[in-house]
């Protein structure tokens, strides 16, 4: 029983191993979707050999090779078709030019305390930042109709003195473009994911709910801990956060994933067995990664928490 659990829990961090592996390599050494084709078939071939040769002390080698090698490949292949999509664009001859353009509303907006934010995604798959008025009633999944001048995103000096690399933060985002100061016409609304529309919904009752029952700024700061949410702090608090250096506990991370899972452990712990109680966290950690939007640090800290839980039952049980 104790070799079953051990391998069970080897094969799952091979295959994240494996994953990582293959990002990492393919954003150093150029990795042609041929090449991963052959390491694919190469997978299937120690496949094949570890059926035939399950009762020989080698299987297991067989195994794991094959394990991380498709896993090598879904994760080199991710960051290659990603990095492709991202070479070339449409709009690369339009720089501050005036551009019309119709595309859906592809993530929540972000309502800062001058302007809205906008990751519009038109029809080629391209996402275009649109800045516009703040006071415009925009929600996810409502199809725009933008119009102003498309421009390349520029490092800033931060307040404290930083320059901030925001075409590599937006890049990360898959964004190249930005339009500022955009004209926008809500064309229709609610042509989004039913799931992800609903789990916005729900993050915005309550944050409704919080605001009426408690009073800034510890409101704010609640929002921050449990949502992420920095521009509920205000714009002096979050500042002040900054220059004392403890900004991180609003930024969403694995402490912020962690106070998910934690709550919904220690409350399904009641009615649920382990086994079960770690399949609801992973679905709870998956939930939340849609619910505030999946960042590079969000991906990262629910894989790990990810990590953390699911070895749980199977210590538990020996």
């Amino acid at each position: 029983m104790l070799k079953i659990i051990l391998m069970s829990i080897s094969h799952f961090y091979v295959a994240t191993l494996g994953f990582f592996l293959g990002v990492f390599v393919a954003s150093l050494f150029s990795t042609p979707l041929p090449t991963l084709a052959w390491l694919l078939l190469l997978s299937v071939v120690l496949a094949l050999l570890w059926k035939r040769a399950s009762d020989d002390s080698s299987s297991g080698a067989f195994l794991f090779i094959g394990l991380a090698l498709v896993f090598f490949v879904l994760g080199a292949g991710r960051f290659v078709v990603t990095a492709e999509s991202l070479a070339t664009s449409v709009f690369d001859n339009r720089v501050e030019q005036k551009v019309i353009i119709e595309g859906r509303v592809d993530r929540e907006p972000d309502r800062r305390a001058n302007s809205l934010h906008l990751y519009v995604k038109i029809e080629n798959g391209e996402i275009i930042l649109v800045t516009t008025d703040r006071y415009h009633e925009v929600s996810y999944g409502d199809v725009l109709r933008v119009e102003g001048k498309l421009q390349k995103p520029e490092a800033f000096v931060t307040d404290l003195g930083r320059t901030f690399n925001y075409p590599g933060y937006l890049l990360a985002k898959g964004v190249k473009y930005q339009i500022s100061f955009a004209e926008i016409e809500v064309l229709r609304r609610g042509e989004g994911n039913v799931i992800v529309a609903s789990l916005l919904s729900f993050k915005q009752k309550f944050m409704s709910k919080l605001e009426e029952v408690i009073a800034e700024p510890a409101v704010g700061l609640g929002e921050g801990l449990l949502l992420g949410v920095k521009r509920a702090l205000g714009d002096d608090l979050e500042l002040a956060f900054r220059k004392t250096g403890i900004i991180h506990i609003v930024v969403l991370s694995g402490y912020n994933v962690m106070l998910v899972v934690a709550f919904v452990m220690f409350v399904l712990g009641y009615f649920l067995r382990p086994r079960a109680r770690v399949v609801a966290g992973v679905v709870a950690i998956c939930l939340f990664a849609i619910l505030v939007g999946f960042s590079a640090t969000v991906v990262r800290a629910s894989v790990m928490a990810s990590l953390l839980l699911v070895p749980t039952p199977m210590v538990g049980s020996i």
